[in-house]
C-alpha cells in the first residue's frame, strides 16, 4: 500500500525522534511511502542549507497525495501547509489520519478546524506516548489495507441491462 505522511517542517528538528518512528513503522512493514522526504529535509536543517522552491514542493506534495492509497498526517505541531494537504487528500477520497500529542500544548485535534468536517474519510486522534501514536498508525493502516484487498466479483445479465437488441 502507498503512504502518505507528512508533518510540520518548521518543528522537524524538535520533533524528530517521533516522526523518525512512525517512518521506521511504515518503512518496516510492505508498505510504501509516496514521498520519503524526511532524510533530505533534516540534512538541510543540519546544515542551514535552503529548502526546495516553494513551487516544487507544492508540486511534488500534491502529486504524491494524488498517488497514495491512504494518507497520515502529525498535526502536533500547527501549519496551514499540513492542513491544506489534508484537506486535499479528503476531496480526492483518501482515507486520512490526523494524529496530535496531547502532551503539547494546545494540540487535542478536536481543537482544530478539520475536526469540523464530516467526511467518512477522515480519522482523527489524540496521543500522549510514543507507543499510542505507534499503536493509531498501525491500525489504520492495516484497517485500509484490509478493506483495499477486498474484491467484489459482479456479474451482469442481458435480460436485466435491456441491451438485448
Amino acid at each position: 500500500m502507498k503512504i502518505y505522511y507528512s508533518f510540520a517542517l518548521y518543528r522537524i528538528t524538535e520533533f524528530s525522534k517521533k516522526y523518525e518512528k512512525v517512518l521506521r513503522l511504515i518503512r518496516s512493514g510492505r508498505d510504501s511511502l509516496v514521498r520519503d522526504w524526511f532524510d533530505d529535509a533534516m540534512r538541510r536543517e543540519e546544515n542551514n542549507a535552503p529548502h526546495p522552491s516553494r513551487a516544487k514542493l507544492y508540486n511534488s506534495i500534491f502529486a504524491s497525495i494524488a498517488d497514495s492509497d491512504v494518507c497520515i498526517f502529525d498535526s502536533t505541531a500547527k501549519s496551514m501547509g499540513v492542513g491544506q494537504q489534508i484537506m486535499y487528500a479528503l476531496q480526492n477520497r483518501k482515507p486520512t489520519l490526523v494524529i496530535s500529542d496531547i502532551r503539547e500544548e494546545d494540540s487535542v485535534v478536536n481543537r482544530l478546524l478539520i475536526s469540523g468536517n464530516k467526511s467518512h474519510y477522515l480519522t482523527l486522534r489524540d496521543y500522549s506516548s510514543d507507543e499510542e501514536m505507534l499503536r493509531h498508525v498501525d491500525e489504520f493502516i492495516e484497517k485500509h489495507r484490509n478493506a483495499r484487498d477486498k474484491r467484489m466479483t459482479l456479474a451482469i445479465d442481458r435480460k436485466s441491462t435491456r441491451l438485448n437488441s
